[in-house]
């Protein structure tokens, strides 16, 4: 059985081999990209998702649901601006937005009407949520939502889960066990695995919890959604124990706080969304 597996190994790390250079040889464009991206990129790329063997391709254009890369090859992109793009690349009626608006300035440093107008929308579509704040990112935006849970609560404790992404920001990213976070920061988040009702109503006990993270739809890690009942538990468990729940990438319903990219059409804005 040893020997068998190993054979087997052996042909798949044949056959990829082969793929790759094919893969390589059909695409010098991307590769001589590579080969100077990866003298000013980590890995060669600027976004870890976007990281492939033997290179990663360089997009040039998209459209609708395709891409193309320097070399003429189109693909259909599944990645879509990891979640982002629910109406599909360029689309018209956002280009024809984004044109309009260029013209007249793009950092105006003061209020005006369409932001108003943007957020009347965003409220419109999203059930429970009154007031909103736009920042720049999604890393802003759940920044912005854990120090509000905090202060409305009283507590200090973040609960998240394995494999969801909620940014850059030190409380969020990699837990609890990643590189280069300071050791007073380690007790102010838990990391659970998703789906684990037991590990939630333990975590939940402790009375420093003042919101759950979750990433609902879990597009960063191309894993399946979490699942409609372990959410409902999850609603029921915060509104016992007075929590608050922070959504990010819902493009549906939400509860408490939300952040969804699919509302922006790519474009870098990180909006938190709250009640009264």
């Amino acid at each position: 059985m040893v020997i068998r597996d190993q054979r087997r190994q052996e042909q798949v790390t044949a056959a990829v081999s082969a793929i790759q250079e094919q893969f390589g040889l059909l695409r010098p464009l991307s590769r001589e990209h590579h080969e100077r991206s990866i003298t000013r990129f980590h890995s060669g790329v600027t976004h870890d998702s976007r990281y492939m063997e033997p290179f990663q391709l360089a997009i040039t254009r998209a459209e609708g649901a395709y891409k193309w890369d320097a070399d003429g090859f189109r693909y259909v992109d599944f990645v879509t601006g990891h979640g982002s793009l629910i109406l599909g690349h360029s689309h018209p009626k956002v280009v024809e937005a984004v044109a309009r608006q260029l013209p007249l300035g793009t950092h105006l440093g003061g209020n005006h009407a369409l932001e108003v107008e943007w957020a009347e929308q965003v409220c419109a579509l999203v059930p429970g949520a009154e007031r909103v704040r736009f920042v720049s990112s999604g890393t802003e935006a759940t920044m912005l939502a854990i120090r509000l849970a905090r202060v409305f609560t009283g507590r200090t404790t973040l609960v998240q889960f394995q494999t969801h992404f909620h940014g850059w920001n030190d409380t969020t990213f990699g837990g609890i066990g990643a590189a280069g976070l300071p050791v007073s920061l380690r007790s102010a988040a838990r990391v659970l695995p998703c789906g684990d009702y037991e590990a939630v109503r333990e975590a939940l006990s402790d009375e420093t919890v003042a919101a759950v993270i979750i990433e609902t739809s879990n597009p960063t890690f191309f894993t399946l959604p979490d699942p409609a009942a372990f959410l409902r538990f999850l609603r029921t468990g915060l509104r016992s124990f007075d929590s608050f729940e922070l959504k990010r990438n819902v493009p549906g319903r939400c509860w408490s706080w939300t952040r969804s990219s699919a509302a922006f059409a790519g474009l870098p804005v990180g909006p938190s969304k709250h009640t009264e």
